[in-house]
């Protein structure tokens, strides 16, 4: 195979799920100095859990803000799920667990609860503390944050995490990587995700309040209306899904019978879309 193919077939791979920023080897280790793994394994779990998906109204579609992935108000899971997943013992389990809480991590509470009309007890149910979890991540600290459809956003204060400078530039990179990865793997493009100006477009529409999923949304609109068509295929690129259109994009997906005539370059360029000036 050669390189080409390579990364062709690279690029084809759509990668989701779990994340573990660098950070995080730094962050939870042992006394003497060796990573813990299984903790870091067990809180990269809890955290996909916990990180927020958008709420749409089901028959409308309109935002209505930001949600976990699961119903209940905590993260419910057992030691026997967790050790068949993950392939540990639920003595590690337990004790990962435990060294996550005492890093102020996550906490754990027992409940007797209903399931199916039969009593159980003692389940387990996990919280996350996503402050101690921005300290250890590399992400700014942002005080009176209100949480009204909204997860807090990085401010512009100093950060506050071990690691320095390097450590908060990591964890934006593996964001980078996911999100340019994406729009690569869609378009059969190869942009790279170390552009300044790419990074930049991204920090703006995160700190608006967007998240990786809304960036894979875009994606997905503008590929679906612009995808193999000679006059917009070019135009699949972060300067213009990126741009401060990124909000229009997200919400209107344009049918690919219903493309705007004319003028289209002029705009594309600033990144705007000429379907939202209708």
């Amino acid at each position: 195979m050669n390189q080409q193919d390579f990364m062709e077939h690279m690029l084809s791979i759509n990668i989701e799920g779990h994340v573990i920023p660098h950070a995080w080897f730094n962050a939870l280790k042992f006394e003497n100095g060796k990573v813990d793994l299984n903790s870091i394994v067990l809180l990269s779990e809890i955290v996909y859990w916990y990180r927020p998906v958008a709420d749409k109204d089901k028959l409308t579609g309109e935002f209505k803000g930001y949600k976990t992935k699961f119903d209940a108000d905590k993260l419910q899971r057992s030691y026997k799920a967790l050790c068949s997943q993950f392939g540990l013992t639920t003595k590690q389990v337990r004790e990962a667990l435990k060294r996550l809480e005492d890093k102020g991590l996550v906490k754990r509470e027992f409940r007797n609860v209903n399931v199916k009309g039969k009593q159980m007890s003692n389940a387990m149910f996990i919280s996350l503390d996503p402050i101690k979890l921005k300290q250890i991540s590399g992400v700014r600290i942002q005080k009176d944050v209100s949480l009204e459809g909204n997860t807090p956003l990085p401010s512009k204060e100093t950060p506050s995490f071990p690691g320095g400078k390097d450590v908060y530039k990591d964890y934006y990179t593996e964001i980078y990587k996911e999100i340019v990865s994406f729009l690569n793997q869609q378009t059969g493009k190869a942009f790279k995700h170390t552009t300044p100006k790419t990074q930049k477009l991204i920090r703006d529409r995160l700190k608006e309040g967007n998240t990786v999923d809304d960036f894979k949304q875009v994606i997905r609109n503008k590929v679906a209306s612009w995808k193999g068509d000679p006059k917009w295929d070019e135009y699949l690129r972060p300067v213009t899904l990126f741009s401060n259109k990124f909000e229009g994009y997200l919400n209107k997906n344009v049918p690919a019978n219903k493309k705007p005539a004319g003028g289209f370059a002029q705009f594309a360029e600033k990144g705007d879309d000429p379907s939202d000036k209708e």
